[in-house]
């Protein structure tokens, strides 16, 4: 062919090219764009004389199509490549939603001036115009509960001050999504040796003594019967962890749950899993501490006079001593400073294979975080770093305090996930005879304990109950920067990497 038909045959190929890309977008071509490309070309050269035959022609257009449709196909895989790595680094879901929603807020017990307090430290960081109902919503809340908690004060104050808390409560700590709630309400079941906070406590920390019945019901409508990220059963009588009311008590100005209103700050919250400072690397100030040692302090006292009082009035003959229960996955990182505060306390450690407490809690970031903020992250990656770093955090605090505390061994029993789930009337009783929960001639088993143990195991609220099953495995490079950020966890715990 001269030189001046290939020049031709080049520009109409390239023509064609092009326009495939502008009708796809991409840089392929369909099968219908393919056989006009073929038609025209057929046409240009059967026009020629140069060419001996229409068979000729025939075969050059196949051998040219051969070679395009192969190079298109060459891009279009590449494009894959890429799309599939970029799925792959994206370690969490990704799907901005619910700024209006006002149900199961961690600030729906927060009074006026807790609020006003809150909103004066955070007035540069919140998006007044993309969260506007939900802060409606806690702003009319907080003028409510105002109103209750200025009049349990004047009622209660003075008798909470005055309340004595035990030295030896129960701590149950461990990463979220590791079964601490699961062994929560199991353990609290035992009314008889033990008491805690609820749902209600905690959602309404400076009022929950004086909420009448009715009152109480009608707020049961801010409020899921179940939990978001699973259908765990919600109420206002379930047992709950006490960090949710001290994080409202400071004003989110102490607490490391503030990032589930402030994500873009999560940094400036890492000082308060520890509460340490002589932390050598989130060192806490001392006015942040004492903020958080005051709330939580105040909190533990009036949960202790609730159960007081709760008992006065039982006309029941005089029953011994029960124990505090505390739960929150946060004091995980604080160990040492809950043993000094609580010299005899007692502490279950759950922990959970890595991977599965990762997907367990990306599900929870993905379908609970996306209501509570008052700022929104600015992209995925903010949401991963909250959730690697609290568990970078959590555990090699956790390693430290082992090893920093003499006789803190003794008062640590740990608690595998997977003997918790498929076990769970062994592991109590497990529990039970190393606590000492019981006196020295009573067992556990065949005990009431037990038997309301087995009850609530059997009942339809936990049978209606499933694990999240995580269709999708994690891709390697997921697992890699597990294994990296989170190796302190699989060598404290002996769990296998992938």
């Amino acid at each position: 062919m001269s030189e001046v038909r290939q020049s031709r045959v080049e520009v109409l190929y390239h023509a064609v090219e092009e326009r495939g890309r502008r009708a796809d977008g991409v840089l392929r071509m369909r099968e219908v764009q393919t056989h006009v490309f073929a038609e025209q070309l057929i046409l240009f050269l059967s026009s020629e004389v140069l060419l001996s035959s229409e068979v000729q022609t025939h075969v050059f257009a196949e051998e040219l199509i051969l070679l395009f449709t192969m190079t298109m196909g060459k891009e279009e895989e590449k494009q894959q490549q890429q799309q599939q790595q970029q799925q792959q680094q994206q370690h969490i879901p990704w799907r901005p939603r619910d700024f209006s929603s006002v149900k199961n807020h961690p600030l729906s017990g927060i009074t006026f001036a807790q609020w006003y307090r809150l909103v004066r430290k955070y007035r540069g960081d919140i998006e007044y115009f993309r969260y506007f109902p939900r802060l409606v919503f806690l702003t009319v809340m907080s003028m409510f509960n105002a109103l209750f908690a200025c009049v349990e004060m004047m009622c209660y104050g003075s008798a909470i001050s005055k309340t004595i808390v035990d030295d030896d409560p129960v701590i149950i700590v461990g990463h979220p999504r590791t079964g601490t709630t699961h062994l929560h309400n199991l353990l609290t079941l035992d009314e008889d040796s033990f008491y805690t906070c609820t749902t209600f406590d905690v959602g309404f920390p400076s009022s929950f003594l004086l909420f009448p019945k009715r009152v109480r019901e009608m707020l049961k409508t801010i409020m899921d019967d179940t939990r978001p990220m699973d259908n765990m059963r919600l109420a206002h009588d379930s047992p709950q962890e006490d960090e949710v009311a001290t994080n409202q008590l400071s004003s989110c100005l102490a607490s490391p749950y503030a990032p589930l209103m402030f994500p873009k700050l999560e940094e400036k919250f890492r000082p308060f899993y520890r509460l340490d400072g002589e932390d050598e690397e989130y060192p806490c100030k001392l006015e942040d501490a004492r903020i958080w040692r005051d709330n939580f302090w105040y909190f533990v006292q009036k949960v202790t006079y609730a159960a007081e009082n709760s008992r006065k009035k039982d006309d029941a003959p005089k029953k011994k001593r029960r124990r505090l229960v505390l739960k929150s996955p946060v004091h995980m990182a604080r160990i040492k400073l809950l043993a000094r505060m609580f010299p005899k306390a007692q502490f279950l450690v759950c922990h959970r294979h890595p991977y599965e407490t990762f997907q367990s809690a990306a599900n929870m970031a993905d379908k609970y975080y996306w209501s509570c903020f008052l700022q929104a992250p600015r992209n995925r990656e903010e949401i991963e770093e909250f959730i690697f770093r609290q568990g970078e955090i959590l555990h090699d605090a956790y390693e430290k305090d082992l090893k920093d505390i003499d006789d803190l061994t003794p008062r640590v029993m740990e608690i595998p996930f997977k003997e918790l789930d498929e076990k769970p009337l062994q592991t109590l009783e497990k529990i039970y005879n190393k606590f000492e929960f019981k006196p020295r001639k009573e067992k556990y088993k065949g005990s009431d304990a037990e038997t309301k143990a087995k009850a609530y195991i059997e009942s339809a609220a936990l049978k209606n109950f499933k694990k999240n099953a995580f269709s999708a495995d994690l891709s390697r490079a997921t697992k890699r920067e597990i294994n990296r950020r989170w190796r302190t966890w699989f060598r404290l715990f002996d769990y296998t990497k992938f």
